[in-house]
């Protein structure tokens, strides 16, 4: 019998990588550092081709242990010329020296860092209404210049 459990796809519905700015810092508030990432472009491929749009941006709250709570929203424009819109929230935590030298723009291991989050898509396109009707879960792996994150969509 189906237990009607979640499963995530068996392969990524996207693969993301995003060219990202050095952060900008608001300092320390409410317990936390603030940061905000600003997304320059990149590109999105899998069950369609995309251009990230420049001008999202990765807004940060790190935690005292490194610890980093994430909210991203961006475009993309698809290579039919479609606009769609991306909305994610995630975390990403890993030892603290690990953590600490991601925060620094190091490369890191990236087997070291949890990285996980939550996506959402909106779009007038009929061809994409799948991505419209879905949540989406992200593995991603922070480079100095870019993030690529691996996107499946949840059954």
């Amino acid at each position: 019998m189906d237990s009607g459990a979640p499963s995530l796809s068996a392969e990524p519905w996207l693969t993301v990588v995003a060219e990202v700015a050095p952060p900008q810092l608001f300092g320390r508030a409410s317990g936390s550092e603030r940061r905000c990432v600003p997304i320059l472009g990149g590109s999105a491929s899998g069950r369609f081709d995309a251009t990230i749009l420049p001008g999202g941006a990765d807004w940060q709250r790190v935690l005292p242990d490194g610890t980093t709570e994430l909210e991203a929203h961006y475009a993309l424009r698809t290579d039919a010329g479609d606009l769609v819109e991306v909305s994610g929230g995630g975390i990403r935590s890993g030892p603290p020296e690990a953590m600490q030298a991601l925060l620094a723009g190091e490369t890191v291991d990236p087997a070291l860092i949890y990285f996980r989050a939550a996506y959402r898509f909106a779009t007038a396109a009929p061809a994409l209404a799948d991505f419209t009707r879905r949540l989406f879960i992200g593995v991603g792996r922070r480079e100095p210049r870019r993030v690529l994150i691996d996107i499946y969509a949840v059954e």
